[in-house]
């Protein structure tokens, strides 16, 4: 899977999580969310330095 698509997915997930955290008032979900956000990131930093190093 691409990388770029990789990343979008786990930002959907975190605001799924999110999102149904703040509904159901539970926290884990919410910090789930937080933890895909961060999975995300470093997706996009791993991208990004690939990138660079191809130049």
């Amino acid at each position: 899977m691409e990388k770029n698509i990789a990343r979008k997915l786990w930002f959907f997930g975190a605001i799924c999580f999110i999102i149904a955290g703040i509904v159901g008032e539970k926290t884990e979900f919410i910090v789930l969310g937080c933890a895909y956000i961060c999975i995300g990131s470093s997706i996009k930093k791993k991208t990004i330095d690939k990138d660079e190093a191809q130049r």
